[in-house]
């Protein structure tokens, strides 16, 4: 990877949902904050509480200089994780392997940066993505 000059700032956003978990919106909400600086890393924190994570922070460092690449989101689950759990699992024969394997076939240009496994009771019930991709379109 070429070396990034400029100014670099961290820049810090925080998404909670103590009671339900975060849920699509937060998601999006975050990809739409990745999207929009020229970010030259990103590191993040989940908490999470049996079946979902409970809030996300993402560490990200601005740079003025411009990056061919983006950061994004993704979480892919099984199907009513959150209230049935196992269960839910079971039923959908899901599991974290085929998920993040459908996930990069779906995608073939994003590069995944870290997983983070969600469990409920010890059963894997869902996975949160952090993944780059080229950006064609940078609209600073």
């Amino acid at each position: 990877m070429e070396k990034i000059q400029g100014y670099s700032e961290t820049v810090t956003k925080s998404f909670s949902a103590p009671i339900f978990g975060l849920n699509e919106g937060h998601i999006q909400q975050a990809n739409s904050f990745l999207e929009k600086s020229n970010f030259k890393s990103v590191r993040w924190n989940l908490v999470v509480h049996v079946g979902g994570a409970k809030s996300m922070t993402l560490f990200a460092e601005k740079v003025s200089a411009e990056v061919p690449y983006r950061f994004g989101i993704a979480y892919l689950g099984t199907p009513g994780a959150k209230i049935f759990g196992y269960l839910s699992k079971v039923a959908t024969g899901w599991n974290v392997e085929k998920a993040i394997d459908k996930f990069q076939k779906k995608h073939p240009g994003y590069k995944i940066k870290q997983t983070r496994i969600i469990h409920d009771s010890g059963i894997n019930v869902g996975v949160y993505i952090l993944y780059t991709f080229i950006s064609e379109n940078r609209n600073n």
